[in-house]
């Protein structure tokens, strides 16, 4: 790889970016901290209730690995139960329930890795590899769009601890959102650097991952598109191969006694999509406003087809509305900060939107952690549109300025050098 070609700028005798050498310092030191702390409180993963279940058993299943997860009375009691309210079939077994049947990636890796150090280690270090990838992906990512190493590591920072759900499914190896993440902001990352063909390839591993992820392709072959003005039809091909997949896995895997499809998609509340995700990223607001940016317009506008559908899939009833909206996640941290970093261009602007994320991340984990009220993220907010506003204003102040002695009904706009017409 040549480095002086993936970083810009870079020295004929340096051999790294300092930048990227302390983003992959903080992405290991944080990573083993976590390992540390998970460790430190470790519980039994059939003493747990989760979708982790049905990865085991897919896992130990398809690999003849001879090693079925000793479930507790409790868990098992509660598989019992959503037998009946949910759509498992005990026909099926713990390996070819749907949606986790067709999940295919991380149980093919982790019980291939089992065949070498058992089902729960390998487990586990997929989890911690996966959390490690994440980090970095996103990291250089940010520092790729902005060069800057304080900005890389605010953005792992957030990405780590500004979403309180993200924290508990940190601490619980064996399921699958942690590496559909890890890939999410990989393929982002290619695309940043303009490898499409990589971030392709990465985007169909996603999509095998989690099928939220299926558009991800699509929406990397639009970005390469409108980016390079150029109309590639292998990137179109390649974008649209994860719904073939999907459609495939769905045609040729038999399931003993299939769900039918009012029990997997139950319609309900059409709002839904938007207070779950209020829910997920409320109080990373500002992150949201990165995304309106100018900067970030192309990004929206290429992964539209990823964001819809999963604003579709959480209006169904049997949907974690806000846990599916986590698949995103990267997308939001790293486009959003890139699209902040390009708006805010001054030190103050920036050290405050730097006050805003931590505090509304300190709230946001508060209330988890310590049971503080909710009183405190409605006022947080309500300060954050303020502190909007005012910027806003501020902004309109300086930019346009009426000139003393100028006709009637004229004003002087600082940013182009003829008159124009007021409204």
């Amino acid at each position: 790889m040549n480095l002086r070609k993936t970083f810009p700028g870079i020295h004929k005798r340096q051999l790294v970016h300092p930048g990227c050498v302390f983003v992959l310092l903080l992405t290991l030191a944080l990573s083993l901290a976590l390992m540390a702390i998970t460790r430190s409180q470790p519980f039994i993963l059939g003493d747990q209730w989760g979708d982790h279940i049905f990865y085991w058993g897919q896992a130990d299943t398809w690999l003849r690995l001879s090693s079925p997860m000793a479930l507790s009375t409790e868990t098992q009691q509660n598989l019992e139960a959503f037998r009946i309210s949910y759509y498992y079939d005990a026909d099926n077994g713990l390996s070819l329930q749907p949606p986790y049947v067709y999940r295919v990636f991380v149980p093919l890796l982790a019980g291939s890795l089992g065949h070498l150090v058992g089902l729960g280690t390998s487990f586990s270090v997929v989890h911690f590899v996966s959390l490690t990838v994440f980090l970095l992906a996103v990291g250089l990512s940010i520092h790729q769009l902005t060069r800057s190493t304080l900005w890389s590591s605010l953005g792992m920072f957030l990405s780590l601890a500004a979403i309180p759900m993200l924290t508990n499914l940190i601490r619980f190896p064996g399921l699958v959102e942690i590496p559909s993440l890890a890939l999410t902001a990989l393929a982002v990352y290619f695309t940043t650097r303009g490898t499409y063909a990589v971030a392709l390839g990465v985007a169909v591993l996603a999509s095998l991952t989690k099928e939220t992820l299926t558009l991800l392709g699509l929406s990397i072959a639009i970005y390469a598109i409108l980016r390079e003005h150029k109309v590639r039809y292998w990137l179109v091909l390649v974008g649209l191969l994860p719904i073939a997949l999907q459609l495939g896995m769905r045609i040729l895997v038999t399931v003993p006694s299939p769900p039918s499809t009012a029990e997997l998609f139950v319609p309900g509340n059409p709002f839904e999509a938007i207070f779950t995700f209020v829910a997920a990223f409320g109080l990373v607001s500002p992150l949201i406003v990165g995304l309106l940016t100018r900067y970030a317009r192309l990004w929206i506008l290429a992964f539209t087809p990823l964001f819809l559908s999963i604003a579709v899939v959480t209006t169904s009833v049997v949907a974690g509305g806000a846990r599916i909206w986590l698949t995103v996640w990267p997308l939001i941290v790293i486009i959003g900060l890139a699209g902040l970093w390009h708006w805010a261009r001054t030190i103050v602007v920036r050290a405050a939107l730097v006050i805003l994320l931590l505090t509304g991340t300190l709230l946001a984990q508060g209330e988890v952690l310590l049971g503080w009220p909710r009183i405190l993220q409605t006022a947080w907010f309500l300060g954050f549109i303020v502190w909007l506003a005012l910027l806003s204003a501020i902004r309109t102040w300086n930019s346009t300025s009426l000139e003393i002695g100028s006709p009637a009904g004229r004003y002087v706009d600082r940013n182009t050098p003829t008159w124009t017409e007021s409204p």
